[in-house]
């Protein structure tokens, strides 16, 4: 139960240290369904710190335990498969999480029969794993069945409630309307924050807000609020995690935008070796490379900005639908790339 409060206000660190308390003092030792339901939340924890191999090997011993009354643990089965599609999105493969999470789903709808929020939430998880993979017609389906469910319990403010607004946000971001995209979001910082205050979560919402208003041409206005984002990164996930390391790009983007050069490339030096480390051909490479293109065109350097708008897109189609979300801000950089090239030159 504590465990599960730590996740709930996305302290997932908290959480992480309890389970291990847990074990250590060899809770649950001679009961073993409550100590499967333990290494499932520590298999949960550590899948999302990408300890890939330690999940796997705890969810694989709580799968015996639950292979011996497959209808008594239903809910733990449906929320194993959960774990491991949510292991293999961040791996990359996120046509196998989909369809895991596809093939599960009857499970999951008998698990969650009487309990609304945990099929929406399951409905939703589902739809961020459609929507990473750009299947944005097949997430919206899943959003509106999710909304019904949350709808009929009351439960519409609520952790589940939010996901769903923010995937609405994140769909039209992608479909390009940004001016919806940016109003969902804005919603959303505001509704997370008077329910729960400062998390992850927030901080995720913040830079989504902040970027959409850098991109709308309102850098001035995007800028406190990519900090605020960036400061909070940093307590809930540290000083080199990915989302710290984006909301410097963020912040970057937004810099360059209001023409302050020299400030951009002071936030973007300590962030660079750090997103080269995350892997040469990641998504999180592939905006470092977009985010200096930004600054390249700024100087007047255009060799140089193709050079790494090529180098992105390429990153973009090798990672499939993965990419997808780089393809709109690579589009938009050509664009801009192609004006300055083809611009009379003084």
């Amino acid at each position: 139960a504590l465990s599960d409060l730590y996740i709930l206000t996305e302290d997932l660190k908290g959480s992480q240290s309890l389970l291990e308390e847990a074990f250590a003092k060899g809770i649950a030792r001679n009961d073993p369904a409550g100590q499967s339901r333990l290494k499932l939340k520590l298999a949960q924890a550590y899948g999302a710190t990408h300890r890939f191999d330690e999940a796997r090997k705890l969810l694989a011993e709580a799968g015996q335990v639950w292979a011996a009354d497959p209808e008594r643990y239903r809910v733990e089965r449906v929320e194993a498969a959960s774990a491991e599609a949510y292991m293999l999105r961040l791996e990359g493969k996120q046509d196998e999480g989909i369809a895991l999470l596809l093939r599960t789903m009857p499970e999951a709808e008998r698990a969650y029969a009487s309990n609304s929020r945990d099929l929406a939430t399951r409905y939703a998880n589902l739809a961020t794993h459609l929507v990473m993979a750009n299947r944005l017609g097949e997430a919206e389906a899943l959003l509106q069945r999710a909304d019904i469910l949350l709808s009929r319990s009351g439960t519409l403010q609520s952790p589940a409630g939010l996901t769903l607004m923010q995937l609405r946000g994140s769909i039209a971001a992608r479909r390009g309307h940004i001016e919806r995209a940016e109003a969902i979001f804005r919603k959303a910082v505001a509704t997370r924050r008077e329910l729960y205050g400062k998390s992850y979560s927030l901080a995720v919402n913040l830079l989504q807000h902040g970027k959409l208003l850098t991109e709308l041409g309102r850098p001035a206005e995007a800028l406190p609020i990519i900090d605020e984002a960036q400061a909070m990164a940093r307590e809930y996930f540290g000083t080199k995690g990915s989302l710290t390391l984006l909301t410097g790009l963020a912040r970057a983007e937004a810099l360059i935008a209001m023409d302050r050069i020299r400030e951009a490339e002071s936030a973007l030096a300590p962030i660079d070796s750090e997103i080269q480390n995350l892997g040469l051909e990641s998504a999180d490479y592939a905006s470092l490379l977009l985010t200096q293109a930004m600054l390249a065109l700024k100087r007047g350097d255009l060799k140089g900005a193709k050079v790494k708008i090529d180098r992105a897109d390429a990153i973009s189609r090798k990672l499939g639908p993965g990419g997808s979300a780089l393809q709109r801000p690579i589009k938009l950089l050509r664009a801009q790339y192609a004006t300055k090239f083809h611009s009379p030159h003084p």
